[in-house]
């Protein structure tokens, strides 16, 4: 079943391509789409399926994006865009949130119908005190790599430490920056917009 729907920033995506040619914008796009779809790599050896009709340069292509760490191909030959994995990953909880809410009013539901109550007693059971929040425990990718992964909200907050930076530019400095102690952080989320506020300190675009 596919995700609902996917953050996109036209602006970030702008600035992101600009040193590429259409055509390896393209055949990022096309990646990225999978990813954002399915939450799954691309095949290396089906790439050439994602155009419908025959396309030259495939190959070049696709070693520019990894050389510029817009696309990862991981121990098993598989293609994927961190960002796009993690969106899919945040969607696909959007959606599962929401088909649980819908479940469970639903069976409360079905449950006020069954069971007479007192009016004060039917009010209780309609307006549930809220469940506390979650702590968030996947801050590892799953899909092999061991990378810690970012929030989608910490993209926010990176962009109004540094308006407009390439976040994703700022992200790679970051993690080659941090190295091996990234793993550590206790919040690599504050850390990385920390990183993009001091960065950009007192610099031009």
């Amino acid at each position: 079943m596919s995700v609902p729907y996917v953050k996109f920033y036209a602006s970030d995506w702008r600035a992101g391509v600009s040193l590429l040619t259409d055509f390896q914008e393209l055949l990022y796009f096309k990646i990225c789409l999978y990813n954002w779809d399915t939450g799954l790599g691309v095949p290396e050896a089906i790439v050439s399926r994602l155009f419908r009709d025959e396309c030259e340069g495939i190959a070049d292509a696709l070693k520019t994006l990894m050389r510029m760490h817009k696309v990862v191909c991981d121990d098993e030959g598989n293609l994927w865009n961190e960002k796009a994995i993690s969106e899919h990953k945040e969607a696909k909880k959007r959606r599962d949130s929401a088909q649980n809410a819908a479940s469970n009013r639903w069976k409360e539901k079905k449950k006020l119908k069954n069971a007479p109550a007192s009016k004060n007693k039917l009010t209780a059971q309609c307006y549930p005190e809220p469940e506390p929040n979650k702590v968030r425990t996947d801050n590892f990718d799953g899909g092999g790599s061991g990378r810690v992964l970012l929030k989608s909200e910490t993209y926010d907050e990176a962009r109004s430490a540094a308006p407009g930076w390439d976040i994703y530019n700022l992200e790679s400095k970051w993690r080659e920056w941090s190295g091996d102690g990234i793993r550590t952080l206790h919040n690599p989320d504050r850390a990385f917009v920390g990183f993009c506020r001091k960065h950009v300190q007192g610099k031009r675009l």
